[in-house]
């Protein structure tokens, strides 16, 4: 079982040895060539299960090695292996929680036969992804400024390894750990040079703009997080629309999230919605324009500034009010006017967003009712709300004006609402608003429209006799044949 063992990891090597040797400078003519070599026949088992275990292919590859007279090429790739598992090992013992934070027995073997390597074959064709593992087992070491220089020294060297975008992203982390703000950025840039296709292109993007903000240039940092967000929340075939973010993978939503939040931090510290607002227009317009007010209104909430949380949710309402987020936006201003206690601007808020969502309203304009529910149940309850404040209000001053403004509003409810089941008692409501207002031939129309029009309720009889107090009422105010 051994020698069979031993067979695979030499046939493995092997056949590794053989594309590196394709990939290395014609060697000089020898006295001794591949051809001088008896025929020999090797049976191979392709059945024979493959080892999964490390421990035991490191063992392997170390019996291997003790063998002097192992093909040279041989020898290295068994070198190259033998390191990638010791530093497997290494990452996995300081991942894992054995309370090993850096450095151990497996980092430093793979540092050595790394560096053996690169000494016993200095044009190794790989030497690349060998400089790449150092730099990795130097992390894995504790030892961050070697791994940089490791790293450095690659990109330098070998610009158009596989790995390269890799190795940016690498030592981007190692600088802006380190706080070298503007080194990470090049670096971050340099990941960006090598095109989206890279897996660290948003991380880099994302990256770039918390450098950018480090170094306290909003301007480009905000620029670099909406790049961002272009990316993940825009889809070319539907540009007009954006992502939801919440049918995302994971990993792109914690990204987008931490992205708004990296952008709504910077808008806090300067003005806010102004800022947002004029930043968004530098960059061109976006489909995701109304998240940017909403999670940066959502920040201001969490801090407890609910006045400018509303005007931001607002901004974006104010802006674009035909868009089909604008009237959510809206409400989140009136629920943080609520939390704020600020009891006068939650019914402006509730009477702007009637004047602005009302079915007369360029809102509707291509729109059926169908298409927004949200919208109609809540153009529905703040019409109420409003009609029925300013009929309290009118109520504690007895002045004929304000009962004639809670009779507009109900009118507006009515209109806007006609076969709703409560439009009954509304419009006893409406009555009632124009009989106080003195305007009584008004009042005789809507108890009569109340008692007679509607499906018979339980106050249709009263509405009816409320019409003729009414006629009596308005017969006062007149003279001669009017009379």
């Amino acid at each position: 079982m051994r020698s069979r063992a031993i067979l695979a990891v030499m046939v493995a090597l092997f056949q590794t040895a053989a594309v590196s040797a394709r990939e290395r400078p014609s060697p000089q003519p020898m006295d001794r060539t591949i051809g001088d070599l008896p025929p020999r026949s090797i049976e191979i088992d392709r059945n024979a299960p493959v080892d999964g275990d490390p421990e035991r292919a490191r063992r392997l590859y170390r019996q291997f090695l003790d063998q002097d007279a192992a093909d040279p090429a041989m020898r290295t790739e068994a070198t190259r292996r033998l390191a990638d598992l010791a530093l497997e090992a290494a990452e996995l013992e300081r991942s894992a929680d054995t309370g090993v934070l850096a450095g151990g027995i497996n980092s430093r073997e793979a540092i050595e036969l790394y560096g053996r390597l690169l000494k016993a074959d200095p044009a190794y064709p790989r030497a690349d992804a060998v400089h790449y593992q150092l730099a990795r087992a130097w992390e894995a070491e504790g030892d961050s400024g070697k791994a940089l220089e490791y790293l450095d020294h690659m990109v330098a060297r070998y610009p158009q390894s596989r790995l390269i975008a890799e190795a940016q992203f690498r030592r981007g982390e190692i600088l802006f750990s380190a706080g070298r703000w503007a080194p990470a950025e090049t670096a971050y840039a340099g990941v960006l040079a090598h095109g989206g296709s890279s897996a660290f292109h948003r991380q880099a993007l994302y990256k770039i703009g918390w450098a950018q903000f480090k170094q306290a240039r909003t301007e480009d940092s905000v620029e670099s997080f909406l790049d961002l967000l272009d990316l993940v929340l825009v889809d070319p075939r539907t540009p007009d629309v954006a992502v939801e973010p919440a049918s995302l993978a994971r990993a792109d939503r914690e990204l987008v999230d931490d992205t708004f939040r990296a952008m709504s931090l910077q808008f806090v510290a300067l003005d806010g919605a102004a800022t947002a607002s004029e930043m968004i227009a530098q960059h061109g317009p976006t489909p995701y324009e109304w998240l940017v007010h909403d999670r940066l209104g959502d920040l201001l909430i969490e801090k407890e500034r609910y006045t400018d949380a509303a005007d931001t949710y607002r901004a974006f309402a104010a802006r674009r009010s035909s868009d089909i987020h604008a009237p959510g936006l809206q409400t989140k201003a009136i629920e943080a006017y609520r939390k704020g206690g600020f009891a006068s601007l939650v019914l402006a808020a509730k009477q702007e967003y009637v004047e602005q969502y009302g079915f007369e309203s360029a809102f509707w304009t291509g729109r059926d009712r169908g298409t927004a529910p949200d919208v109609v149940t809540a153009l529905k309850s703040n019409l109420r709300d409003v009609a029925q404040h300013y009929h309290a209000m009118a109520q504690r001053s007895r002045s004929a004006d304000d009962y004639a403004v809670a009779a507009r509003w109900y009118r507006d409810y009515l209109r806007s609402f006609p076969g709703d089941p409560d439009s009954a008692a509304t419009n006893h409501l409406l009555a009632d608003a124009l009989f106080e207002a003195r305007r009584f031939d008004e009042a005789v129309a809507e108890y009569e429209r109340t008692a007679y029009v509607y499906p018979q309720h339980p106050r249709a009889a009263e509405a009816g006799y409320a019409a003729l107090a009414s006629y009596d009422k308005h017969g006062a105010t007149l003279a001669g044949d009017e009379r």
